[in-house]
């Protein structure tokens, strides 16, 4: 199973990570933030502060803890926005 064992830095959007396979790629995460504008949000990840927040999830993923907003019969929940290893993967370049 791909996985993502280590965020190695983060700049303006960009996120240098290594797989479980030892290769090391650049992601770059604005195309997909735009996007997916209509999730609200999102928009919390144009704050580099905040995007700095990025974790390594359980299963390998990258993850922004309580980033999207969602309403349920008057009840607010946030869930977490994360983006899989695979597809990390496949979209980065690699370095």
């Amino acid at each position: 199973m791909l996985k993502i064992v280590k965020i190695i830095s983060i700049n303006e959007f960009h996120i240098k990570c290594q797989f479980n396979t030892g290769e090391i790629k650049l992601l770059n995460m604005l195309p997909f933030i735009q996007n997916h504008a209509k999730l609200n949000g999102i928009e919390k990840l144009y704050n580099q502060q905040y995007f700095n927040t990025v974790e390594i999830g359980q299963f390998g993923e990258l993850v922004w803890k309580n980033c999207i907003q969602f309403y349920n019969v008057n009840h607010e929940q946030y869930w977490d926005y994360d983006v899989s290893s695979e597809f990390a993967y496949q979209y980065a370049e690699a370095i």
